[in-house]
């Protein structure tokens, strides 16, 4: 009996070590088991963390990158859209094939290899015509806009012993000759100016343009001597062959001037003189027979009398002008053909007319004195190679 209740004893003891010992191994399970949770929680919000910055980082390595990329390009493009290959005061072989190049499109310099004053008018003529910046420096874009524009007219090189002679710089001896003793025809013209002893040509390179040239010529002795020259604007259309009422084109042709008109006093010119006052207008209206004269109004409603109009004394560009006789007189008037074609101080903004000539006011008022109703002054317009 004894026996048995100490192998019972020994047994219970036994059985109570397994439990024990169990308890303890669930027990660490479960801790390796909430260890390993955590750390797989933690691991997994460091690679998440990492991820991150990763992301983060490589994102701010390619703008850095893509910014290294292109900020480059974006500066030699500004410095490209801005550089000036050539400028005043140049020389060289550079500045002799700009002005053969501009020769060869049709305008009249001297080839000489100088980047003078000639040379930055005729620049500035050429970026005017093309929508360019206007700076008179050759730049990359205008070098570009030369290189697409065609040939008119031929370039040609001849030699003499052992010096190179250009027949164009033979031609402008001969014109600056010719400036001295004077020309037998007005030059680029075909137009007879007929008993006109002074002429005056606007001419533009081609049609579309808003800018042009003027020369101002007086037979002299026989002769046509070369009085003043310098740019001009026409309307922004360019010149037209067929005018029409309000299409911004300048007509082309001769014409002679009626009269002289401005809101200032009379500058000191030979022909009749207008001084403009309040409600003095130029009438527009197709349908009246006042159409395209100078008339005085002092009604309440010009509008419902005139209807279409400009009032002379609200505008300063005609502080000084001349009249064309386009369609100006009855026995030749054509209605709706085009009105108010004057001869006056340029637009200030640079750009063209509505269709009138446009000077800069002391070119204007150095014409408008020089003119004489005696010498039957005339103006001849439009395109090279076509009046």
């Amino acid at each position: 009996m004894k026996i048995k209740k100490i192998i019972l004893t020994t047994l219970s003891c036994i059985m109570l070590s397994f439990l024990l010992i169990g308890c303890e191994a669930n027990n660490d399970k479960q801790s390796t088991k909430k260890i390993n949770t955590a750390s797989k929680l933690s691991l997994q919000k460091d690679v998440k963390k990492d991820v991150k910055e990763d992301v983060k980082e490589n994102k701010i390595k390619k703008v850095e990158k893509q910014e290294k990329k292109e900020s480059p390009k974006s500066e030699i493009k500004n410095k490209t859209e801005d550089e000036v290959l050539l400028k005043i005061g140049d020389k060289g072989n550079k500045v002799f094939e700009l002005q053969k190049k501009l020769y060869t499109i049709g305008y009249d310099l001297n080839i000489d290899g100088c980047f003078g004053n000639k040379t930055v008018a005729v620049v500035k003529e050429f970026q005017r015509q093309y929508k360019l910046i206007v700076s008179g420096n050759l730049t990359k874009n205008t070098q570009e806009k030369l290189n697409k524009v065609p040939d008119k007219r031929k370039y040609e090189v001849t030699k003499t012993s052992s010096r190179v002679v250009t027949k164009t710089a033979n031609a402008q001896k001969s014109t600056n000759t010719l400036k001295q003793n004077g020309y037998t025809v007005i030059p680029n013209i075909k137009t007879n100016p007929g008993n006109s002893e002074q002429v005056i040509v606007v001419i533009a390179n081609s049609y579309g343009t808003e800018y042009a040239q003027y020369y101002a010529y007086e037979k002299i002795n026989g002769s046509w001597k070369e009085y003043s020259n310098g740019p001009a604007v026409i309307g922004r259309a360019g010149f037209k062959n067929n005018r029409r009422e309000g299409d911004k084109s300048t007509p082309t042709g001769k014409y002679g001037f009626p009269f002289m008109f401005g809101r200032n006093s009379n500058p000191g010119v030979k022909f009749e003189y207008r001084k403009v006052r309040k409600n003095d207008y130029w009438v527009s209206n197709t349908n009246l027979p006042e159409y395209n004269v100078w008339m005085h109004y002092e009604g309440n409603n010009a509008v419902s009398r005139l209807k279409d109009f400009e009032k002379l004394w609200e505008q300063p560009l005609y502080n000084y002008a001349a009249v064309i006789d386009y369609n100006y007189y009855t026995g030749s008037k054509v209605m709706g053909k085009g009105s108010g074609i004057f001869l006056h101080i340029a637009p200030y903004s640079g750009r063209g007319t509505a269709g009138c000539v446009g000077l800069s006011q002391s070119n204007l008022l150095k014409i408008l004195k020089w003119m004489d109703p005696s010498k039957n002054p005339t103006i001849i317009m439009g395109v090279r190679g076509h009046i």
